[in-house]
């Protein structure tokens, strides 16, 4: 998938991630973000360790069980793919 949406930088520096983008790669208020610069390109690469950590820990939560009781394989899939 290529999707390519200009963006200019607010005062602060800041830049919104288009809407397009933040839904293909499923990103929330609050998901964390890497920044690398790369020769004159500044690459954005989501950071899903964390967002599956705290998907587990909710799963957890929600179900009454302890993190580590939560099942891999095909839910993790699920989770971070979809369907």
């Amino acid at each position: 998938m290529s999707i390519k949406i200009g963006r200019k930088i607010g005062p602060k520096g800041q830049v919104v991630i288009p809407r397009e983008i933040r839904a293909a790669l499923r990103l929330e208020p609050g998901s964390e973000v890497q920044f690398d610069l790369e020769g004159e390109r500044i690459v954005v690469t989501p950071v899903m360790e964390k967002d599956i950590l705290e998907m587990f820990e909710r799963d957890a939560k929600e179900s009454g069980k302890r993190s580590d009781e939560i099942l891999v394989g095909d839910r993790l899939y699920e989770k971070i793919f979809g369907p």
